[in-house]
């Protein structure tokens, strides 16, 4: 039964994903015809091994009439939750060209409310169909145990499986690329393989020296002396920090998109430091957005973090203004509870804060949350704002605007000079149709001019209360968003440029001349810029570093961009101009880009150049072991010290500075 129900699945994951024409996300390489078919082998003897295991724990019990029963009964539930967890796992590959990782379920979990949300509603007719047939699956597999079925049909098609499995692992195992690929064939292999990949990389004559160190944090009494300096009244700035929600770079002005949807974010950029290779840290809001406030590197362990866990210092802006005086707060447009992410600001500082649950007016819904309408959030910072400027008030202020994540609803009422912007076909998170594709640029379009116009709200509210000239003003996005340049739509799901760069401005007249910074630079040197600027020393905790230097054309060379997923696909990256390294844990793959010679990542340079594949990774698994050993357990480390240096790019990778 285990046999025959395994080759039947892993049967019409390949056939359903070969008849719809489901292509996989982020992959370079194809699935090969090996791999599928040890795919199949695998499944086909895990279900063997599973349901063999089902039934001689059964067998013990046969004797008694009613454990008899109870045997049958939880083995139809554990086979019944089998096929349901089979077909979820095949109906996400289908709709995002994904499986789904140990991280995706702990994603959902997290948030669960939202995700039954969207299947009840976007769903109903897959979800009903789908019970259907387990439940009927179930009845069928409850008969098929009964006492006395015939066994010799059974037994008969065992033997052609089994024979079957043997051939397709002796053609599958091919190598170690093969038996790596396998793990992209089927949900339950993609989601142990998520768990701890295999990585497969090619053999050098001269590999790297030995593994690269982390250097460790300052000790935590260096936090005290910071906060005295900080504490030592003298004239700062006001600082804004707007972060808007899944830009891709592409469709900005100043970027050098063609149509006019970012005016007011333009006319910012043409007064600011613009950072055209600034990359975020993840792709995903909740990890992202938090290590923008704190310059922390947000890999911490194995599992997605939620937040549960903040035994390790942690300082947001409203940490370091209050110190110095000036009033705070937090104005966002979402909901901050959302995978935890309200645990991470609550730093102990008193600060004002006001989010999606604050608002008692109409919220949007966007399939996942429910957020405020940009307009109303921009007319409260401004209000804010202006309340400040009148009582003579020094202030940092934190601004969330979200109209431009998926599905980009925009409220009633407001412009939508593109057009069409409504899609035909399915239109959901996951995925939708590529002939949609022109359609949602357009509906995306629509709310990017959205987003603009609330931060030219902004930008007028300091102009009128003559704070423009005396506020550094940093304006980013969380992360990118994607569509189709790598087979995927909207975001989380790769570390590809599309959806790991982003927007970066610093506007201050007084101290940044406008200009062009074209070194890559990461979200963790925000907060280590904005505190030098105000005037203070680095603080300790921070892992990123300023980019004073670089603004002044002092340091054209920073240390490494690291990035991570821990969502619906787990990966990690590193970037060392003009290379960057991405270890793909969900498929097993890895691949290197020379990003000077191919912007769009289409050329996996990982077995030309494979010493500088072996340097990257080396440090790249230096640092992620660094964070896990700071943050795992009872480390004696955290209780003494900050987190660990991040590591600079190893020397292998350097360009000749002509060629940069």
């Amino acid at each position: 039964m285990g046999a025959i129900l395994g080759f039947g699945l892993a049967t019409l994951d390949q056939l359903a994903i070969w008849a719809l024409g489901a292509a996989e996300v982020a992959a370079l390489e194809p699935i090969t015809a090996g791999q599928r078919l040890l795919a199949v082998a695998l499944i086909t003897v895990s279900y063997s091994v599973w349901v063999g295991l089902c039934g001689l724990l059964g067998s013990a019990v046969v004797r008694w009439r009613r454990a008899r029963q109870a045997s049958r009964a939880m083995t139809t539930v554990l086979l019944a939750v089998a096929l349901l967890g089979h077909g979820i796992g095949l109906a996400v590959r289908v709709l995002s060209g994904s499986f789904m990782t140990v991280g995706g379920v702990q994603f959902c979990v997290s948030s669960w409310q939202h995700f039954v949300h969207v299947v009840l509603v976007g769903y109903r007719g897959y979800t009903v169909a789908m019970a259907i047939a387990v439940a009927v699956a179930s009845v069928l597999v409850f008969r098929w145990l009964r006492p006395g079925r015939p066994r010799r049909l059974g037994a008969t098609l065992i033997a052609v499986l089994s024979l079957g499995t043997v051939g397709a692992a002796a053609i599958g195992v091919g190598g170690k690329p093969t038996l790596r690929g396998a793990w992209r064939a089927a949900p339950e292999l993609a989601l142990v393989g998520s768990i701890e990949p295999v990585w497969t990389m090619p053999e050098v004559e001269d590999p790297a020296e030995g593994p690269p160190a982390a250097t460790p944090g300052l000790p935590l009494s260096s936090g005290k002396l910071w906060a005295a300096a900080a504490s030592v009244k003298r004239p700062r700035p006001n600082f804004l920090l707007i972060m808007l929600e899944s830009i891709a770079v592409e469709r900005l002005g100043y970027m050098g998109a063609k149509r006019r949807t970012t005016p007011n974010i333009d006319r910012l950029a043409s007064n600011s430091v613009r950072f055209r290779r600034a990359y975020t840290t993840a792709t995903h809001s909740n990890y992202a957005q938090m290590a923008v406030l704190s310059s922390l590197f947000p890999r911490r362990g194995t599992a997605l973090d939620m937040y549960h866990k903040l035994d390790y210092p942690r300082v947001l802006p409203h940490d370091v203004f209050h110190l110095a005086g000036h009033r705070t707060a937090t104005i966002s447009s979402q909901d901050e509870s959302w995978q935890g992410m309200i645990r991470f600001q609550h730093t102990g500082t008193t600060t004002e804060f006001w989010h999606a649950p604050s608002y008692e007016g109409t919220h949007i819904d966007t399939g996942s949350e429910r957020v405020v309408p940009d307009h109303v959030t921009a007319a409260r910072a401004s209000d804010w704002i202006a309340s400040r400027a009148a009582a003579g008030d020094g202030w940092s202020l934190y601004v969330n605007l979200q109209m431009t994540h998926f599905p980009y609803k925009i409220p009633a009422g407001q412009p939508r000079p593109f057009q069409p912007s409504d899609p035909t076909g399915r239109f959901n998170y996951l995925g939708y149709g590529q002939k949609d594709l022109s359609r949602v640029v357009n509906r995306y379009d629509n709310a990017l001019a959205y987003v603009d116009r609330q931060v030219g709200l902004l930008l007028k509210g300091l102009r009128d209360s003559n704070q423009l000239d005396d506020t550094l003003i940093v304006l980013t996005a969380d992360h990118g968003e994607a569509f189709f340049e790598h087979g995927g739509v909207t975001h989380g799901k790769t570390l590809y440029d599309e959806e790991a760069r982003v927007p970066l401005l610093m506007h201050w007249p007084k101290r940044l001349a406008a200009n062009d910074v074209d070194v890559p630079v990461s979200h963790l040197d925000i907060m280590p810029t904005v505190v030098e600027l105000a005037g203070l020393p680095p603080h300790p905790a921070y892992q990123g570093t300023s980019l004073k230097p670089v603004i002044d054309g002092d340091d054209d060379r920073p240390g490494g961009i690291y990035l991570n997923i821990q969502g619906i696909r787990n990966a990690e990256a590193l970037g060392c101009w003009p290379w960057k390294m991405i270890m793909e844990r969900t498929s097993g793959a890895m691949y290197l880009f020379n990003l000077a010679q191919d912007p769009r990542e289409k050329q996996n340079r990982l077995v030309a150049e494979a010493k500088v594949a072996g340097a990257l990774r080396a440090t790249l698994d230096a640092q992620l072991s660094a964070q896990q050993e700071y943050h795992g357990g009872d480390a004696k480390q955290r209780k003494t010290h900050f987190v660990p240096r991040l590591l600079r790019c190893p020397e292998r990778t350097a360009m000749p500075r002509a060629s940069r």
